[in-house]
């Protein structure tokens, strides 16, 4: 009897562990592209950059969108909508390295941190990204592009705001000059 109380237990413990395992990382996702949030972004932009102080090292920000998404919405509906985003969201997970951490910041907005990486990485990143893209047709709505803003931490700056500041001026930079391009933010933003 001893001994099924203490399994009973231990079945217990671990259902909960479980069950706490999967409300965290629902907590820490978006349910439709199963990338990481908003919120989660934020919590580990910061602890990437407090590392990178920490270590003498680097940390590399893209922030991106689809270029003419509301487009796609207006024309073939949210469903449709719904998919591209997904399928973007399925080819930045092919496309990252393990280490790298891919967010759906907003709608349309998505991020990449990239620990341990400097700008010359993160361009890097960029161009496999806008090759993947063109590679990919997501019917009905056909080709898309994006416009990537990328900064570097402590480059550029070393406040997690100032950093999405400086890569989402870069990202609003390269839709000003024709959409579908990098920019890397200026020192000088900073």
């Amino acid at each position: 009897r001893l001994a099924k109380r203490f399994a009973d237990a231990a079945a217990l413990a671990v259902d909960n562990a479980q069950i706490r395992a999967a409300l965290e990382h629902q907590a820490q996702t978006d349910r439709l592209t199963g990338l990481y949030n908003h919120r989660f972004f934020h919590e580990r932009l910061r602890a990437e950059l407090t590392r990178a102080s920490r270590t003498r090292d680097s940390v590399a920000l893209l922030v991106f969108d689809l270029d003419d998404f509301k487009r796609v919405n207006d024309v073939h509906g949210h469903g449709i909508g719904d998919q591209v985003l997904m399928g973007l969201a399925e080819i930045m997970t092919e496309t990252i390295r393990a280490s790298d951490v891919a967010c759906r910041i907003g709608g349309e907005e998505f991020a990449v941190i990239m620990p341990s990486c400097d700008v010359v990485a993160a361009k890097g990143l960029a161009a496999r990204l806008n090759d993947e893209l063109a590679l990919a047709n997501f019917e009905p709505a056909g080709k898309m592009t994006v416009s990537v803003g990328i900064a570097q931490g402590p480059l550029h700056a070393m406040n997690p705001r100032e950093l999405v500041a400086c890569s989402e001026a870069a990202m609003m930079t390269a839709k000003a000059a024709g959409k579908n391009r990098v920019v890397v933010a200026e020192r000088e933003a900073a």
